[in-house]
């Protein structure tokens, strides 16, 4: 029996640098860390919708059979997950999800 691969991504490092400036989420993982600007009136949950978002667009080329991807936003987390949404950021996030998980085993945490 083999051992599946694994890959642990965090959305975590949500910051803004100071009032003027746009929020940034980072994305860590076993390689480098990105960083994307957000604009300033975006909110943590948008915020973490669209990293888990990044995440998953990323790992589709990742060889890893298994992926859990950590958010800090129980919310965003539940919010992906659900069957019904009216937000095409949490929609486009689900889909992209589905779309990962037929490909490889995924764990939302």
């Amino acid at each position: 029996m083999f051992s599946l691969e694994l890959l642990i991504c965090y959305t975590d490092g949500f910051f803004t640098r100071d009032d003027t400036q746009d929020q940034e989420q980072e994305l860590e993982n076993n390689g480098p860390e990105q960083s994307y600007s957000l604009g300033s009136y975006a909110t943590d949950f948008q915020v973490e919708v669209f990293a888990v978002l990044m995440v998953a667009q990323r790992c589709k080329s990742y060889a890893e059979e298994k992926i859990f991807i950590c958010s800090s936003c129980h919310a965003a987390l539940r919010a992906v997950s659900s069957l019904r949404t009216r937000s095409i950021l949490v929609q486009e996030c689900g889909n992209a999800l589905k779309f990962l998980s037929k490909q490889k085993a995924v764990g939302l945490v």
